[in-house]
């Protein structure tokens, strides 16, 4: 054991030098930008709009014409930027022009191409401006755009860019040259932490690789990985064996009403849609329910959904469904109210969510979420 405790030791300490909270702080995240794409495209056009305060007068916008579209002449000072721009061929998610030259930026995160998407794009920029033009295909990782979006042209009839190198090899140019202007550096600054937040850069490569070489580094510590690793899941169920021996508590803290109803013992916690509930003496049909929607303890939610023994008739169940599902992006025919728990919270594969079961922030985000339920269904007055 002395073997698995000096490697913990040593990784903790390249840790510790590295990552601070402050380098991580994601004031995007908390303002739920995450991965919404016309969001996320609004926060680029203001960093590449010569006239918006973070610009810089243009220097961002000709640092990111000069990095990525090679050949192309556009006057700056004309330069118009709009977000999700309608022509006839679709929505343009980045469009910017100075009348004679242009380029469109397809910017996708989540969402799934679109049916001879840059083709039409193409289409349209081929004949409005002739031989003046780029197409940006941007995605986390620099993916290629689908044959289908495509539809017979060529690689490098556009070109694609990455958020997770491209985007912030020029945003961390933007904010060396923002040095002196704390204002625009920081919010340069917050938003390469936030595309580390969702292309998964939790930590910076240096430290990866001093962590990968001191794992390497004699067969004890291998050792010491391969029972690390082996005993992973095994310690993600124990602390939320302990986690949930709090629930009983965290119900009386709220509301008196409150009930945990416990899962079953033999519950298999590594598979997508294990869960469990809470129930509220007066709601006589539906309870809270927290899931993992995916494997692995991961994607965990909070929401509202009947009980499994409701007797509810169809009138009223479609009452209730119909006012909370107003809410949401998408309903759900199973639930009708859900959302997901913050990113340092909702994926228990992470060190983040581990640690907050340890410290005590897990409890105090199942507080808020409880108690924001409660009041959501108390301010729109249903009878569950």
């Amino acid at each position: 054991m002395d073997h698995i405790q000096t490697l913990l030791d040593a990784i903790t300490e390249v840790r510790s030098k590295h990552v601070s909270p402050g380098d991580r702080a994601d004031m995007f995240d908390v303002c739920g930008v995450a991965h919404y794409e016309t969001v996320n495209s609004k926060i680029l056009a203001a960093f590449l709009r010569p006239e918006s305060p973070f610009g810089f007068n243009g220097w961002f916008l000709l640092r990111f014409i000069g990095k990525f579209c090679g050949g192309l002449v556009m006057d700056y000072a004309k330069t118009r930027i709009v977000t999700e721009h309608a022509i006839n061929e679709g929505r343009l998610d980045i469009y910017l022009t100075d009348g004679t030259s242009s380029v469109i930026i397809e910017n996708k995160i989540e969402a799934a191409d679109g049916d001879s998407q840059i083709r039409r794009y193409d289409t349209f920029a081929k004949n409005k401006y002739p031989g003046k033009y780029k197409i940006i295909y941007l995605t986390k990782f620099g993916d290629k755009a689908s044959e289908d979006s495509l539809d017979g042209l060529k690689d490098d009839d556009y070109t694609r860019l990455s958020y997770a190198k491209d985007i912030m090899g020029w945003l961390a140019e933007c904010a060396d040259f923002a040095t002196g202007h704390p204002a625009t550096q920081g919010v340069v600054i917050n938003y390469i932490n936030h595309i580390k937040l969702f292309t998964g850069q939790d930590m910076d490569t240096e430290s990866d690789n001093e962590i990968i070489s001191k794992m390497c580094k004699t067969p004890e510590s291998i050792g010491a990985v391969c029972a690390m690793e082996k005993n992973f899941n095994n310690m993600k169920l124990r602390l939320l064996e302990n986690f949930l021996s709090q629930m009983d508590s965290i119900c009386r803290e709220i509301d008196a009403n409150l009930e945990y109803v416990a899962p079953p013992k033999d519950r298999n916690w590594m598979v997508a849609n294990s869960g469990f509930n809470i129930r509220h003496h007066s709601w006589k049909y539906f309870q809270i329910g927290f899931e993992f929607d995916s494997s692995k303890l991961n994607n965990l939610f909070v929401g509202i959904h009947l009980k499994e023994d409701a007797k509810i008739n169809d009138t009223q169940r479609k009452a209730v469904f119909a006012k909370l599902n107003e809410l949401l992006d998408k309903p759900n025919n199973f639930w009708a109210y859900w959302c997901d728990l913050s990113e340092d919270y909702k994926n228990w594969d992470s060190d983040k969510s581990l640690a907050a079961i340890v410290d005590g922030n897990m409890r105090c985000e199942f507080v808020s979420r409880i108690t924001s339920l409660l009041n959501l269904v108390k301010d729109l007055k249903l009878e569950l």
